[in-house]
């Protein structure tokens, strides 16, 4: 048991769990899908199965060694960790969909870590490509996503309604599954 929580196994299925796990909640089972979640229990569940990605950053960061991109992965990781603390006070404050004063927090706290997150998502990717710990590809489209997240959530201020965030989401979603897959084939 001690060498599988070592085990690269165990943080590509972090990594897809992080992928998949968002999918499932908001869109399948919250309010915006079959409704089978109210708001709070979307919210409260969707914050503690996404700490597997801050966690499955962690765990390839730890596992690497001194090198080119090393220090750019320990930034962006320190980045992500930091706004996906604040995202979680986001998001507590949209377990209340009916309380505008709950909502207007929601949106200004959110407006803020959201793309310091992905900020870091896209200079942890830089790290990976320096370092070359995943193939070119995997850490192009992770510098890639997290740099149009950065742009159309944080500076174009695009709220989640719109099409355009939808790539940032979507691409989220695949760079964490392809880390997963990427990360299990290393065992």
């Amino acid at each position: 048991m001690a060498d599988f929580l070592k085990s690269n196994m165990l943080t590509g299925i972090l990594f897809i769990v992080g992928a998949l796990a968002p999918l499932i909640i908001y869109i399948g089972l919250g309010p915006d899908g079959a409704g089978l979640l109210s708001a709070l229990w979307t919210e409260k569940l969707g914050s503690w199965i996404l700490l597997v990605i801050p966690i499955s950053l962690m765990r390839v960061k730890d596992s690497m060694s001194d090198g080119d991109g090393f220090p750019l992965v320990k930034i962006g990781f320190l980045i992500v960790v930091i706004a996906y603390a604040a995202g979680m006070v986001a998001d507590s404050m949209a377990t209340q969909p009916n309380d505008a004063t709950f909502q207007a927090l929601d949106l200004a706290v959110g407006s803020i870590v959201w793309p310091a997150m992905f900020l870091g998502f896209a200079i942890t990717g830089l790290g990976y490509y320096l370092q070359k710990e995943f193939h070119v590809a995997v850490s192009g489209i992770m510098i890639i996503v997290g740099v149009y997240a950065f742009v159309v959530i944080g500076i174009l201020a695009l709220d989640d309604e719109s099409l355009f965030t939808l790539p940032a989401y979507l691409g989220f979603t695949l760079v964490n599954l392809l880390l997963g897959i990427f990360t299990i084939r290393k065992s």
